[in-house]
């Protein structure tokens, strides 16, 4: 039995807290057991974590280079005799690798999003030689991210593996949820397009409301709502943006929402516009759940749908190129229909959460053998 400790140093909603939990809470019982261990007691990961039956000990997240961070660390994985440490994210991967090498304990860190390639750092190339160091393998969401983090860090190519994020296809699957589009205020002959995910520049969500305006001058009768976390001061730009251009309750921000996998089948169709993805968790989430989709290429989207298959891709930062497919779909029941059945098919076979969680255990099992 292997005991594996989760390490993560953020605590929101968000895909690497997803993922973190899937982990913890997944790994099979009969050959894993699941620690985790989360910076505070409060947030959405702790809940989430908690509901799922697992009470994750608290380690405060640490500065760049903090030395008691590092023994609060060594401390916790020889209390809970790990043989494992899973961490998520650069930081935290730093951390693990040198906790690691003084405990003797092989040490995972997966990158979500090339936020993790952490380009504005100054301490970047020092981390980066830290995480070869320290840690036995670095999981890439995507090839994409793999191949950019080999041409900028001295890993070796034997160090980062490629594992996709995964989805429960039993949770995101197909349906019609009439009572949301009504509590939306959508009318059920209104064509209603949604996007998932915080309120962030990587999200590209100016281009969205750009692409609005277009599909509002080209007569397309349709309604946009954006699940996520939304405040701070790019929230507040959104808004003005929002009012500026004149878009009333064409577009909403509706703010997060734990029921997202009901919020998805209120919609008709999926909209990603993402300058980056490092891989994309709710684009899989929506193919599971049977929708058509129109995403971005940037970086993850294109590792996920094939172009006309299960999906749509069109060129990241173009409002028209998003409102002309926006447009065309809105108006082919049938085309929305087979891209929307693709998807699931896509979803089931290439993007479960179990085939996630089979690599990850195999991966465990290779770096620490059963004694």
């Amino acid at each position: 039995m292997r005991r594996v400790l989760h390490l993560i140093d953020s605590w929101g909603a968000g895909g690497a807290e997803t993922v973190f939990a899937d982990l913890a809470s997944g790994l099979d019982p009969a050959r894993f057991t699941s620690l985790a261990a989360v910076p505070r007691s409060t947030g959405w990961l702790h809940e989430e974590l908690v509901r799922r039956g697992i009470a994750p000990a608290i380690l405060p997240s640490g500065g760049a280079f903090d030395l008691r961070h590092l023994w609060r660390l060594v401390g916790l994985i020889r209390r809970e005799r790990a043989d494992v440490l899973q961490a998520h994210t650069l930081g935290t991967g730093v951390y693990a690798g040198a906790a690691g090498l003084v405990c003797r304990v092989p040490v995972v860190a997966t990158f979500h999003g090339f936020v993790d390639l952490a380009r504005t750092d100054a301490r970047r190339a020092v981390k980066l030689r830290a995480l070869r160091a320290g840690v036995d393998r670095v999981v890439c969401v995507s090839a994409a991210l793999r191949q950019a983090l080999l041409e900028e860090s001295p890993l070796d190519p034997g160090q980062v593996a490629v594992i996709f994020n995964g989805v429960d296809t039993n949770r995101f699957r197909p349906g019609r949820n009439a009572a949301l589009r009504r509590e939306l205020g959508v009318a059920d002959d209104e064509f209603l397009v949604g996007a998932v995910g915080n309120v962030r520049p990587a999200k590209g969500y100016e281009v969205l409301l750009d692409a609005a305006v277009l599909l509002r001058q080209a007569g397309v009768r349709c309604r946009l709502v954006i699940a996520g976390i939304a405040r701070g001061p790019l929230f507040a730009e959104m808004e003005a943006r929002h009012a500026a251009l004149g878009l009333g309750d064409l577009v909403r921000f509706v703010g997060f929402r734990d029921d997202v996998d009901e919020f998805y089948r209120a919609l008709d169709l999926y909209l990603l516009t993402s300058h980056s993805e490092g891989f994309s968790l709710s684009t899989v989430q929506a193919l599971a759940t049977g929708l058509p989709a129109v995403a971005t290429r940037c970086g993850g989207p294109e590792e996920i749908m094939t172009d006309g298959v299960d999906g749509v891709l069109v060129p990241a930062g173009s409002p028209a190129a998003i409102a002309e497919a926006v447009a065309a779909l809105a108006g082919d029941a049938a085309r929305r229909a087979s891209l929307g059945a693709a998807a699931r098919v896509t979803a089931e076979s290439r993007f479960s959460t179990r085939a996630m969680l089979a690599q990850y255990e195999a991966l465990y099992e290779d770096l620490a053998p059963a004694g």
